[in-house]
């Protein structure tokens, strides 16, 4: 029997995205991921390396989407993380061009 993971917390639907993405940090730190998922409202990544995002934490996302033929090679915005696991960081987006 699954454990129950509380009410749903999602106010947007998810839609799968597979790109290469890089979260810059106040602090300096260029951390590669990829992208598992994105909404209106925010987006699931698996980061490549040791995890050192803390909660809350502005960050600046930069999605390449050199796969695109109708769009820019790459698309960036403002974050906050809002959620950690493992490799695993969730951030609800605030700004950019998406």
């Amino acid at each position: 029997m699954e454990a129950d993971q509380g009410p749903e917390r999602r106010r947007a639907e998810r839609f799968p995205l597979e790109a290469r993405v890089l979260l810059r940090t106040s602090q300096g730190l260029t951390l590669p991921a990829a992208a598992v998922n994105i909404s209106s409202s925010g987006m699931l990544l698996t980061l490549e390396q040791e995890n050192l995002l803390t909660l809350g934490e502005e960050v600046t996302i930069e999605v390449d989407l050199s796969g695109r033929i109708d769009g820019p090679f790459s698309e960036w915005g403002l974050a906050k993380v809002v959620r950690l696991e493992e490799r695993k960081c969730a951030v609800q987006l605030s700004a950019g061009y998406f």
